[in-house]
Protein backbone atom coordinates (compact mmCIF):
# COMPACT_ATOMS: atom_id res chain seq x y z
CA UNK A 1 0.00 0.00 0.00
CA UNK A 2 0.94 3.46 -0.78
CA UNK A 3 1.71 5.78 2.62
CA UNK A 4 -0.64 8.90 2.81
CA UNK A 5 0.17 11.98 1.88
CA UNK A 6 -0.17 14.72 4.07
CA UNK A 7 1.36 18.81 4.10
CA UNK A 8 3.22 19.36 7.19
CA UNK A 9 1.70 21.64 10.09
CA UNK A 10 4.22 24.86 9.04
CA UNK A 11 3.06 24.33 4.99
CA UNK A 12 -0.02 24.46 3.13
CA UNK A 13 -1.31 20.96 1.60
CA UNK A 14 -0.13 19.86 -1.30
CA UNK A 15 -3.51 18.31 -2.68
CA UNK A 16 -5.81 15.86 -1.47
CA UNK A 17 -4.66 12.26 0.16
CA UNK A 18 -6.13 9.35 -1.37
CA UNK A 19 -6.46 5.75 0.66
CA UNK A 20 -4.09 3.29 -1.08
CA UNK A 21 -5.15 0.05 0.46
CA UNK A 22 -7.52 -2.64 -1.05
CA UNK A 23 -10.53 -2.62 -0.10
CA UNK A 24 -13.35 -6.11 -0.30
CA UNK A 25 -14.60 -4.51 -3.35
CA UNK A 26 -11.45 -3.99 -4.99
CA UNK A 27 -10.98 -8.40 -4.82
CA UNK A 28 -14.60 -8.70 -5.79
CA UNK A 29 -14.44 -6.44 -8.75
CA UNK A 30 -11.64 -8.76 -9.56
CA UNK A 31 -13.84 -11.58 -9.55
CA UNK A 32 -16.58 -9.98 -11.46
CA UNK A 33 -13.99 -8.76 -13.96
CA UNK A 34 -12.65 -12.03 -14.67
CA UNK A 35 -15.57 -14.48 -13.85
CA UNK A 36 -15.23 -15.84 -17.07
CA UNK A 37 -11.71 -16.79 -16.78
CA UNK A 38 -11.81 -18.41 -12.75
CA UNK A 39 -14.78 -20.30 -13.86
CA UNK A 40 -12.95 -22.12 -17.11
CA UNK A 41 -9.72 -22.36 -14.78
CA UNK A 42 -11.72 -24.26 -12.15
CA UNK A 43 -14.11 -26.40 -13.91
CA UNK A 44 -11.11 -27.86 -16.21
CA UNK A 45 -9.51 -28.78 -13.01
CA UNK A 46 -12.40 -29.71 -11.16
CA UNK A 47 -12.71 -32.05 -14.70
CA UNK A 48 -9.39 -33.46 -14.72
CA UNK A 49 -10.15 -34.58 -10.90
CA UNK A 50 -13.38 -36.63 -12.11
CA UNK A 51 -11.85 -37.87 -15.03
CA UNK A 52 -9.15 -39.21 -12.64
CA UNK A 53 -11.32 -40.51 -9.70
CA UNK A 54 -13.13 -42.49 -12.29
CA UNK A 55 -10.54 -43.31 -14.08
CA UNK A 56 -8.61 -45.19 -11.29
CA UNK A 57 -11.32 -46.78 -9.84
CA UNK A 58 -12.07 -48.68 -7.25
CA UNK A 59 -8.34 -50.17 -5.71
CA UNK A 60 -7.43 -53.33 -3.11
CA UNK A 61 -4.91 -53.09 -0.59
CA UNK A 62 -3.47 -56.41 0.96
CA UNK A 63 -0.85 -56.26 4.11
CA UNK A 64 1.62 -58.95 5.28
CA UNK A 65 3.50 -58.35 8.28
CA UNK A 66 7.12 -60.78 8.88
CA UNK A 67 8.98 -60.74 12.83
CA UNK A 68 13.06 -60.48 12.38
CA UNK A 69 14.78 -62.44 15.07
CA UNK A 70 18.32 -62.32 15.86
CA UNK A 71 20.54 -65.34 14.91
CA UNK A 72 23.50 -66.46 14.06
CA UNK A 73 23.59 -65.07 10.24
CA UNK A 74 23.89 -61.82 11.97
CA UNK A 75 27.00 -62.62 13.87
CA UNK A 76 30.54 -62.57 12.93
CA UNK A 77 32.61 -65.66 12.45
CA UNK A 78 35.58 -64.96 10.85
CA UNK A 79 36.70 -67.78 7.96
CA UNK A 80 40.48 -68.00 9.70
CA UNK A 81 41.38 -66.24 12.88
CA UNK A 82 39.67 -65.03 15.71
CA UNK A 83 39.76 -61.19 14.96
CA UNK A 84 35.90 -59.55 15.94
CA UNK A 85 34.32 -63.37 16.24
CA UNK A 86 31.32 -63.22 18.11
CA UNK A 87 30.50 -59.66 17.17
CA UNK A 88 26.22 -59.30 16.39
CA UNK A 89 24.34 -56.79 14.83
CA UNK A 90 22.03 -54.56 16.40
CA UNK A 91 18.26 -55.08 16.18
CA UNK A 92 17.60 -52.36 13.95
CA UNK A 93 20.27 -52.65 11.47
CA UNK A 94 18.67 -56.44 11.38
CA UNK A 95 15.80 -55.07 10.38
CA UNK A 96 16.94 -52.34 7.70
CA UNK A 97 19.01 -55.35 6.32
CA UNK A 98 16.42 -57.65 5.94
CA UNK A 99 14.43 -54.81 4.19
CA UNK A 100 16.63 -54.21 1.68
CA UNK A 101 16.91 -58.12 1.09
CA UNK A 102 13.04 -58.03 0.51
CA UNK A 103 12.95 -54.63 -1.74
CA UNK A 104 14.71 -56.25 -4.55
CA UNK A 105 13.73 -56.26 -8.42
CA UNK A 106 14.66 -59.69 -8.93
CA UNK A 107 11.91 -61.00 -6.16
CA UNK A 108 9.36 -58.83 -8.01
CA UNK A 109 10.52 -60.43 -11.27
CA UNK A 110 9.98 -64.06 -10.33
CA UNK A 111 6.31 -63.32 -8.77
CA UNK A 112 5.50 -61.68 -12.07
CA UNK A 113 6.66 -65.10 -14.21
CA UNK A 114 4.74 -66.78 -11.67
CA UNK A 115 1.47 -65.20 -11.98
CA UNK A 116 2.07 -64.40 -15.86
CA UNK A 117 2.23 -60.63 -16.97
CA UNK A 118 -1.37 -61.21 -18.66
CA UNK A 119 -2.77 -61.72 -15.83
CA UNK A 120 -1.26 -59.31 -13.02
CA UNK A 121 -0.86 -56.31 -15.52
CA UNK A 122 -3.10 -56.94 -18.73
CA UNK A 123 -2.26 -53.72 -20.45
CA UNK A 124 1.49 -53.60 -20.13
CA UNK A 125 1.06 -57.23 -21.59
CA UNK A 126 -0.35 -56.16 -24.81
CA UNK A 127 1.42 -52.84 -24.86
CA UNK A 128 3.51 -52.52 -28.44
CA UNK A 129 6.95 -52.01 -27.86
CA UNK A 130 8.16 -50.02 -30.94
CA UNK A 131 11.92 -50.09 -29.55
CA UNK A 132 11.99 -53.57 -29.42
CA UNK A 133 14.26 -55.55 -32.24
CA UNK A 134 13.13 -59.37 -31.30
CA UNK A 135 10.55 -60.70 -28.70
CA UNK A 136 12.43 -61.21 -25.89
CA UNK A 137 13.89 -57.92 -25.87
CA UNK A 138 10.11 -56.54 -26.25
CA UNK A 139 9.06 -59.23 -23.38
CA UNK A 140 12.31 -58.42 -21.22
CA UNK A 141 11.07 -54.16 -21.43
CA UNK A 142 7.14 -55.17 -20.67
CA UNK A 143 8.45 -56.98 -17.50
CA UNK A 144 10.50 -54.11 -16.54
CA UNK A 145 7.65 -51.91 -17.02
CA UNK A 146 5.70 -54.14 -14.96
CA UNK A 147 8.63 -54.10 -12.40
CA UNK A 148 8.41 -50.36 -12.19
CA UNK A 149 4.01 -50.63 -11.59
CA UNK A 150 4.49 -52.93 -9.08
CA UNK A 151 7.22 -51.20 -6.91
CA UNK A 152 4.77 -48.36 -7.00
CA UNK A 153 2.25 -50.43 -5.45
CA UNK A 154 4.24 -52.02 -2.98
CA UNK A 155 5.19 -50.22 0.66
CA UNK A 156 7.84 -51.80 2.49
CA UNK A 157 7.81 -50.47 6.30
CA UNK A 158 9.42 -51.16 9.82
CA UNK A 159 6.75 -50.84 12.67
CA UNK A 160 7.87 -48.86 15.63
CA UNK A 161 9.65 -50.51 18.38
CA UNK A 162 9.50 -53.64 17.26
CA UNK A 163 11.31 -56.01 15.22
CA UNK A 164 8.62 -56.69 12.94
CA UNK A 165 8.40 -55.61 8.73
CA UNK A 166 4.90 -54.26 7.51
CA UNK A 167 4.24 -55.12 3.47
CA UNK A 168 1.42 -54.09 1.50
CA UNK A 169 0.75 -54.07 -1.92
CA UNK A 170 -2.38 -52.23 -3.72
CA UNK A 171 -3.76 -53.86 -6.76
CA UNK A 172 -7.29 -53.65 -8.49
CA UNK A 173 -7.93 -56.79 -8.22
CA UNK A 174 -7.99 -57.94 -4.24
CA UNK A 175 -7.41 -61.80 -4.33
CA UNK A 176 -4.12 -60.94 -7.31
CA UNK A 177 -3.04 -58.55 -4.52
CA UNK A 178 -2.85 -61.15 -1.80
CA UNK A 179 -1.58 -63.85 -3.78
CA UNK A 180 1.21 -61.58 -5.64
CA UNK A 181 1.99 -60.70 -1.67
CA UNK A 182 2.56 -64.03 -0.50
CA UNK A 183 4.83 -65.17 -3.43
CA UNK A 184 7.01 -62.04 -2.85
CA UNK A 185 7.32 -63.25 0.67
CA UNK A 186 8.01 -67.04 -0.31
CA UNK A 187 10.32 -65.76 -2.83
CA UNK A 188 11.92 -63.59 -0.19
CA UNK A 189 12.40 -66.47 1.93
CA UNK A 190 14.32 -68.72 -0.76
CA UNK A 191 16.03 -65.69 -2.12
CA UNK A 192 17.50 -64.53 1.98
CA UNK A 193 18.26 -68.20 2.18
CA UNK A 194 20.93 -68.27 -0.86
CA UNK A 195 22.40 -64.98 0.66
CA UNK A 196 22.69 -66.40 4.36
CA UNK A 197 23.98 -69.84 2.43
CA UNK A 198 27.35 -70.82 4.25
CA UNK A 199 29.98 -72.27 1.63
CA UNK A 200 29.45 -75.78 1.60
CA UNK A 201 30.93 -78.13 3.30
CA UNK A 202 33.31 -79.68 -0.04
CA UNK A 203 34.75 -76.63 -0.44
CA UNK A 204 36.09 -76.50 3.31
CA UNK A 205 37.05 -80.17 3.28
CA UNK A 206 39.34 -78.94 0.26
CA UNK A 207 41.12 -76.87 2.33
CA UNK A 208 41.55 -79.15 5.10
CA UNK A 209 43.02 -81.78 3.03
CA UNK A 210 45.38 -78.72 1.46
CA UNK A 211 46.42 -78.06 4.74
CA UNK A 212 47.38 -81.50 5.72
CA UNK A 213 49.24 -82.29 2.94
CA UNK A 214 51.32 -79.62 3.25
CA UNK A 215 52.14 -80.16 6.95
CA UNK A 216 52.91 -83.57 5.93
CA UNK A 217 55.51 -82.69 3.27
CA UNK A 218 56.49 -80.37 5.97
CA UNK A 219 57.13 -82.93 8.63
CA UNK A 220 58.81 -85.46 5.95
CA UNK A 221 61.25 -81.86 5.08
CA UNK A 222 62.08 -81.20 8.77
CA UNK A 223 62.53 -85.50 9.60
CA UNK A 224 64.71 -85.60 6.54
CA UNK A 225 66.56 -82.74 6.91
CA UNK A 226 67.70 -84.17 11.13
CA UNK A 227 68.59 -87.33 9.35
CA UNK A 228 71.05 -85.80 6.85
CA UNK A 229 73.03 -83.28 9.51
CA UNK A 230 72.33 -85.98 11.89
CA UNK A 231 70.45 -84.28 14.54
CA UNK A 232 68.30 -85.94 17.13
CA UNK A 233 67.36 -83.09 19.41
CA UNK A 234 68.68 -79.09 18.87
CA UNK A 235 68.71 -78.15 22.11
CA UNK A 236 70.61 -81.01 23.41
CA UNK A 237 72.88 -81.04 20.67
CA UNK A 238 73.52 -77.55 20.69
CA UNK A 239 74.35 -77.47 24.39
CA UNK A 240 76.45 -80.58 23.62
CA UNK A 241 78.73 -78.51 20.85
CA UNK A 242 78.43 -75.38 23.14
CA UNK A 243 80.37 -76.86 25.78
CA UNK A 244 83.16 -78.82 23.90
CA UNK A 245 83.82 -75.44 21.91
CA UNK A 246 84.16 -74.26 25.55
CA UNK A 247 86.16 -76.95 26.43
CA UNK A 248 88.57 -76.51 23.37
CA UNK A 249 89.11 -73.14 24.21
CA UNK A 250 90.06 -73.68 27.76
CA UNK A 251 92.43 -76.77 26.66
CA UNK A 252 94.17 -74.21 23.27
CA UNK A 253 94.79 -71.59 26.22
CA UNK A 254 96.37 -74.17 28.23
CA UNK A 255 98.68 -75.79 25.70
CA UNK A 256 99.65 -72.04 24.80
CA UNK A 257 100.49 -71.65 28.22
CA UNK A 258 102.54 -74.22 28.50
CA UNK A 259 104.02 -74.13 25.27
CA UNK A 260 105.09 -70.58 26.29
CA UNK A 261 106.75 -71.60 29.78
CA UNK A 262 108.28 -74.67 28.06
CA UNK A 263 110.08 -72.34 25.19
CA UNK A 264 111.40 -69.63 27.93
CA UNK A 265 112.91 -72.84 29.86
CA UNK A 266 114.47 -74.60 26.69
CA UNK A 267 116.19 -70.64 26.66
CA UNK A 268 117.02 -70.51 30.50
CA UNK A 269 118.34 -74.65 29.94
CA UNK A 270 120.53 -73.46 26.73
CA UNK A 271 122.02 -70.45 28.30
CA UNK A 272 122.96 -72.21 30.96
CA UNK A 273 124.26 -74.79 28.82
CA UNK A 274 126.36 -72.46 27.15
CA UNK A 275 128.07 -71.52 30.41
CA UNK A 276 128.66 -74.69 31.51
CA UNK A 277 131.93 -76.52 30.86
CA UNK A 278 131.71 -80.16 29.18
CA UNK A 279 134.78 -81.11 30.94
CA UNK A 280 136.01 -80.73 34.72
CA UNK A 281 139.04 -81.76 37.23
CA UNK A 282 138.08 -85.09 38.70
CA UNK A 283 141.15 -86.47 40.73
CA UNK A 284 144.60 -84.63 42.01
CA UNK A 285 147.49 -86.69 43.20
CA UNK A 286 147.23 -84.03 46.45
CA UNK A 287 146.34 -86.13 49.74
CA UNK A 288 144.69 -82.61 50.69
CA UNK A 289 141.63 -81.56 50.44
CA UNK A 290 140.33 -78.46 48.14
CA UNK A 291 138.18 -76.41 49.43
CA UNK A 292 137.18 -75.62 46.20
CA UNK A 293 136.28 -78.86 44.39
CA UNK A 294 134.17 -79.35 47.68
CA UNK A 295 132.84 -75.98 46.66
CA UNK A 296 132.20 -76.69 43.28
CA UNK A 297 130.50 -80.33 44.23
CA UNK A 298 128.19 -78.39 46.38
CA UNK A 299 127.52 -75.78 43.61
CA UNK A 300 126.55 -78.56 41.14
CA UNK A 301 124.60 -80.41 43.47
CA UNK A 302 122.74 -77.01 44.16
CA UNK A 303 121.92 -76.30 40.10
CA UNK A 304 121.07 -79.43 40.02
CA UNK A 305 118.08 -79.26 42.93
CA UNK A 306 117.73 -75.85 41.22
CA UNK A 307 116.80 -77.58 37.77
CA UNK A 308 114.59 -80.38 39.50
CA UNK A 309 112.60 -77.64 41.06
CA UNK A 310 111.99 -75.78 37.59
CA UNK A 311 110.27 -78.37 36.56
CA UNK A 312 107.65 -78.00 39.44
CA UNK A 313 107.69 -74.43 40.11
CA UNK A 314 108.80 -71.27 38.01
CA UNK A 315 111.49 -69.21 38.63
CA UNK A 316 110.12 -66.56 40.79
CA UNK A 317 109.12 -69.70 43.10
CA UNK A 318 110.35 -69.33 46.90
CA UNK A 319 112.20 -72.14 47.03
CA UNK A 320 113.77 -71.47 43.73
CA UNK A 321 114.86 -68.01 44.84
CA UNK A 322 116.82 -70.15 47.74
CA UNK A 323 118.45 -71.76 45.71
CA UNK A 324 119.67 -68.91 43.55
CA UNK A 325 120.92 -67.21 46.48
CA UNK A 326 122.76 -70.55 47.66
CA UNK A 327 124.53 -70.79 44.46
CA UNK A 328 125.25 -67.28 43.85
CA UNK A 329 126.90 -67.29 47.87
CA UNK A 330 128.64 -70.68 46.73
CA UNK A 331 130.08 -68.97 43.28
CA UNK A 332 131.68 -66.24 45.51
CA UNK A 333 132.95 -68.52 47.85
CA UNK A 334 134.53 -70.56 44.73
CA UNK A 335 135.88 -67.15 43.44
CA UNK A 336 137.68 -65.98 46.71
CA UNK A 337 139.34 -69.41 47.76
CA UNK A 338 142.53 -69.42 45.80
CA UNK A 339 143.24 -73.12 44.32
CA UNK A 340 146.05 -75.82 45.71
CA UNK A 341 148.41 -76.85 43.62
CA UNK A 342 148.70 -80.32 42.66
CA UNK A 343 151.07 -82.21 40.90
CA UNK A 344 148.74 -83.94 39.05
CA UNK A 345 145.01 -83.79 38.16
CA UNK A 346 142.31 -85.81 36.06
CA UNK A 347 139.57 -84.29 34.20
CA UNK A 348 136.21 -86.11 32.32
CA UNK A 349 132.66 -85.01 31.80
CA UNK A 350 131.39 -82.46 33.72
CA UNK A 351 127.78 -83.87 35.15
CA UNK A 352 126.00 -80.77 34.79
CA UNK A 353 126.69 -80.31 31.26
CA UNK A 354 125.34 -83.53 30.80
CA UNK A 355 122.32 -83.34 32.88
CA UNK A 356 121.59 -79.76 31.21
CA UNK A 357 122.25 -80.86 27.73
CA UNK A 358 119.73 -83.79 28.86
CA UNK A 359 117.21 -81.54 29.79
CA UNK A 360 117.67 -79.65 26.16
CA UNK A 361 116.48 -82.21 24.46
CA UNK A 362 113.78 -83.08 26.90
CA UNK A 363 112.75 -79.43 26.52
CA UNK A 364 112.61 -79.41 22.83
CA UNK A 365 110.88 -82.78 22.60
CA UNK A 366 108.24 -81.28 24.88
CA UNK A 367 108.04 -78.12 22.72
CA UNK A 368 107.46 -79.98 19.58
CA UNK A 369 104.72 -81.77 21.15
CA UNK A 370 102.76 -78.72 22.61
CA UNK A 371 103.68 -76.90 19.31
CA UNK A 372 101.87 -79.85 17.24
CA UNK A 373 98.86 -80.05 19.82
CA UNK A 374 98.36 -76.31 19.78
CA UNK A 375 97.82 -77.00 16.09
CA UNK A 376 95.49 -80.10 16.64
CA UNK A 377 93.61 -77.94 19.55
CA UNK A 378 93.59 -74.78 16.49
CA UNK A 379 92.26 -77.14 14.13
CA UNK A 380 89.18 -78.50 16.49
CA UNK A 381 88.45 -75.34 17.38
CA UNK A 382 87.80 -74.20 14.22
CA UNK A 383 86.23 -77.29 12.77
CA UNK A 384 84.20 -76.90 16.09
CA UNK A 385 83.29 -73.33 15.15
CA UNK A 386 82.23 -74.25 11.47
CA UNK A 387 80.18 -76.74 13.03
CA UNK A 388 78.52 -74.21 15.39
CA UNK A 389 77.92 -72.10 12.74
CA UNK A 390 75.89 -75.05 10.73
CA UNK A 391 74.32 -75.87 13.53
CA UNK A 392 73.67 -72.11 14.03
CA UNK A 393 71.96 -72.33 10.23
CA UNK A 394 70.50 -75.11 10.32
CA UNK A 395 68.84 -74.21 13.50
CA UNK A 396 67.33 -70.85 12.37
CA UNK A 397 65.90 -73.19 9.09
CA UNK A 398 64.08 -75.89 11.49
CA UNK A 399 62.98 -72.82 13.57
CA UNK A 400 61.16 -71.69 10.69
CA UNK A 401 60.13 -75.03 9.33
CA UNK A 402 58.67 -75.08 13.00
CA UNK A 403 56.45 -72.20 12.93
CA UNK A 404 55.29 -72.96 9.45
CA UNK A 405 54.08 -76.08 11.07
CA UNK A 406 52.31 -74.35 14.08
CA UNK A 407 50.46 -72.07 11.61
CA UNK A 408 49.53 -74.89 9.08
CA UNK A 409 48.13 -77.35 12.25
CA UNK A 410 46.21 -74.07 13.35
CA UNK A 411 44.78 -73.82 9.79
CA UNK A 412 43.88 -77.16 10.03
CA UNK A 413 42.12 -76.93 13.27
CA UNK A 414 40.10 -74.17 12.22
CA UNK A 415 39.15 -75.42 8.64
CA UNK A 416 37.95 -78.73 10.41
CA UNK A 417 36.39 -77.07 12.75
CA UNK A 418 34.40 -75.40 9.59
CA UNK A 419 33.96 -78.27 8.14
CA UNK A 420 31.91 -79.14 10.95
CA UNK A 421 30.25 -75.81 10.98
CA UNK A 422 29.38 -76.19 7.88
CA UNK A 423 27.96 -79.55 7.83
CA UNK A 424 25.64 -78.38 11.23
CA UNK A 425 24.21 -75.07 8.90
CA UNK A 426 23.18 -77.86 6.16
CA UNK A 427 21.56 -80.15 8.23
CA UNK A 428 19.80 -76.59 9.55
CA UNK A 429 18.96 -74.93 6.43
CA UNK A 430 17.50 -78.24 5.35
CA UNK A 431 15.15 -78.30 8.28
CA UNK A 432 14.61 -74.34 6.90
CA UNK A 433 14.82 -72.87 10.35
CA UNK A 434 15.41 -69.20 9.44
CA UNK A 435 14.99 -65.90 11.98
CA UNK A 436 11.84 -64.84 9.85
CA UNK A 437 8.54 -65.50 10.82
CA UNK A 438 5.37 -64.69 8.79
CA UNK A 439 2.69 -63.60 11.76
CA UNK A 440 0.30 -62.50 9.29
CA UNK A 441 -0.50 -63.90 5.50
CA UNK A 442 -2.02 -61.77 3.06
CA UNK A 443 -5.78 -62.03 2.56
CA UNK A 444 -7.88 -60.76 0.11
CA UNK A 445 -9.01 -57.61 1.45
CA UNK A 446 -12.67 -57.16 2.27
CA UNK A 447 -12.91 -53.58 1.61
CA UNK A 448 -11.66 -51.57 -1.35
CA UNK A 449 -10.08 -47.99 -1.48
CA UNK A 450 -12.53 -45.51 -3.04
CA UNK A 451 -10.03 -42.48 -3.90
CA UNK A 452 -13.25 -40.47 -5.67
CA UNK A 453 -14.47 -38.32 -2.54
CA UNK A 454 -11.19 -37.71 -1.90
CA UNK A 455 -10.06 -36.44 -5.30
CA UNK A 456 -12.85 -34.48 -5.85
CA UNK A 457 -12.73 -32.57 -2.67
CA UNK A 458 -9.01 -32.23 -3.60
CA UNK A 459 -10.00 -30.95 -7.31
CA UNK A 460 -12.21 -28.37 -6.13
CA UNK A 461 -9.76 -26.69 -4.05
CA UNK A 462 -7.28 -26.72 -6.11
CA UNK A 463 -9.38 -25.46 -8.86
CA UNK A 464 -10.10 -22.77 -6.32
CA UNK A 465 -6.85 -21.92 -5.77
CA UNK A 466 -6.02 -21.70 -9.74
CA UNK A 467 -8.66 -20.08 -10.50
CA UNK A 468 -8.50 -17.26 -8.31
CA UNK A 469 -4.81 -17.21 -7.84
CA UNK A 470 -4.82 -16.71 -11.83
CA UNK A 471 -7.22 -14.02 -11.65
CA UNK A 472 -5.42 -11.88 -9.43
CA UNK A 473 -1.90 -12.67 -11.51
CA UNK A 474 -3.61 -11.43 -14.44
CA UNK A 475 -5.12 -8.31 -12.40
CA UNK A 476 -1.23 -7.65 -11.24
CA UNK A 477 0.12 -7.76 -14.51
CA UNK A 478 -3.11 -5.53 -16.33
CA UNK A 479 -2.20 -1.86 -17.93
CA UNK A 480 -6.11 -0.57 -17.63
CA UNK A 481 -7.77 -0.13 -14.31
CA UNK A 482 -10.96 -1.52 -13.82
CA UNK A 483 -12.41 0.66 -11.32
CA UNK A 484 -12.46 4.03 -9.37
CA UNK A 485 -10.67 2.24 -6.68
CA UNK A 486 -8.20 1.21 -9.06
CA UNK A 487 -7.81 4.38 -10.58
CA UNK A 488 -7.59 6.49 -7.08
CA UNK A 489 -5.29 3.81 -5.79
CA UNK A 490 -2.75 4.07 -8.96
CA UNK A 491 -3.06 7.77 -9.84
CA UNK A 492 -3.57 8.85 -6.39
CA UNK A 493 -6.48 11.38 -7.16
CA UNK A 494 -9.97 10.65 -6.20
CA UNK A 495 -12.73 9.67 -8.88
CA UNK A 496 -15.41 12.22 -9.18
CA UNK A 497 -17.52 10.74 -12.09
CA UNK A 498 -17.50 7.21 -13.80
CA UNK A 499 -17.54 6.82 -17.42
CA UNK A 500 -19.67 3.61 -18.82
CA UNK A 501 -18.48 1.25 -20.31
CA UNK A 502 -20.78 -0.05 -22.64
CA UNK A 503 -23.45 3.05 -22.79
CA UNK A 504 -24.57 2.38 -19.62
CA UNK A 505 -24.32 5.00 -16.84
CA UNK A 506 -22.55 4.59 -13.73
CA UNK A 507 -23.81 7.01 -11.01
CA UNK A 508 -21.83 8.71 -8.70
CA UNK A 509 -20.26 7.01 -5.96
CA UNK A 510 -22.59 6.55 -2.44
CA UNK A 511 -19.79 7.11 -0.48
CA UNK A 512 -18.44 10.23 -2.12
CA UNK A 513 -19.31 12.15 1.17
CA UNK A 514 -17.53 9.77 3.15
CA UNK A 515 -14.38 10.34 0.70
CA UNK A 516 -15.06 13.99 1.24
CA UNK A 517 -14.76 13.83 4.72
CA UNK A 518 -11.57 12.01 5.02
CA UNK A 519 -9.69 14.73 2.14
CA UNK A 520 -11.05 17.52 4.66
CA UNK A 521 -9.60 15.30 7.50
CA UNK A 522 -6.34 15.14 5.86
CA UNK A 523 -6.27 18.95 4.97
CA UNK A 524 -6.48 19.99 8.60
Amino acid sequence: MAPNTASSPSSPPSGPVVQTRYTMRDLLTVVFYEKRMILIFFFFIVSLGVGVAFMLGKTYTASTRILVLPSQEYVMKASVGTIAQGLAMEDKAIVRSEMQILDNDRLIEEVIQDMSLARIYPKIAVQPVEKASSVEEANRIRLGMAVTAFRTRLDVQTVKDANVIGITYTHVDGGIAAEALNLLVMAYMEYRRSVFAQPKADIFVNQRDIFAGRLTTLEKKAEKLKEENNISDFTAQKSLILRQHAEMLSNQLETNTLYDQTVRRLAQVESELAKTPKVIPIFSDSNQDDSRDTARSTLVTLEMRRNELLTRFTEDNRYVLDLDTQIQDMKNLITATPPKESRSERVGPNPLHQQLNAEVATLKSEAESLRARRTSVNGQIESISDRLTQFDNLERLFNSMKLEREVLQQNLLVYSQKVEESRITKAMEDQKTANVRVIEEATPPRKANNPTRIILILSGILGVIFAGGSAFIKDFFREIMISPENAERVLGLPVLVAVPVKGALVPVEADEPRRKKKRRKAKK
